[in-house]
């Protein structure tokens, strides 16, 4: 996770089905997929991520599919957060 405001770098490892705080933000993990060994290599996490400081029934920021092969699609927060999908576990 990238923070572009202030350039503050962290690795989050949030097992599926749960989720992690950081900073203003809870980041929820529902699935992770890996292609086999016979498939172009790529991982894929189906995450949910919120605004701590809304309102429990607010939308979230983001909520879909992060590719490890596309990481510019996973910025939310008002573009200030980034996220960047390393693999699963």
């Amino acid at each position: 996770m990238l923070d572009k405001v202030d350039g503050a770098v962290s690795t989050l490892s949030i097992p599926v089905g749960q989720s992690h705080d950081t900073g203003s933000l809870r980041v929820h993990v529902l699935a992770c997929a890996t292609r086999p060994p016979d498939a172009a290599p790529d991982t894929a996490i189906f995450v949910s991520v919120h605004n701590l400081k809304a309102d429990e029934s607010a939308q979230p920021l983001f909520r879909g599919w992060l590719l490890k092969s596309d990481p510019g699609a996973a910025i939310v927060a008002d573009a200030t957060d980034m996220f960047r999908v390393v693999g699963c576990k």
